[in-house]
């Protein structure tokens, strides 16, 4: 065990106290990812929310609103209006379950 120097006291600090937490670590490259990406986004007018939904909907295509709120961890509150914006883009379609009316999903345009 290495130890470093903490704040005012000056007392040794082990390792396993600096190591950044998983829950820290992916909150940084989070950060660093919005960073990079949000740029070439705003060119495009799309936002990093636009982004997360069209990216799950690569992998997911034909999923239930509710479904897609989780999955792209956008609040359900403001989904529809992010999506109202990538289909006014043409980028996502909406399609009414034939089965329950009350049920929509979205994909990706063909």
């Amino acid at each position: 065990m290495t130890e470093q120097l903490s704040g005012v006291g000056r007392r040794p600090v082990p390792d396993q106290v600096l190591a950044p937490s998983l829950a820290l670590l992916l909150k940084q490259g989070e950060t660093q990812i919005r960073l990079r990406l949000q740029p070439l986004l705003t060119e495009v007018g799309l936002s990093l929310e636009h982004w997360q939904i069209m990216s799950v909907l690569h992998h997911s295509p034909g999923l239930r609103m509710t479904l897609l709120a989780e999955a792209s961890a956008v609040p359900a509150a403001t989904l529809t209006r992010h999506v109202d914006r990538l289909v006014e883009l043409g980028l996502v379609v909406r399609r009414v379950d034939p089965v329950d009316k009350r049920r929509v999903a979205a994909a990706l345009s063909p």
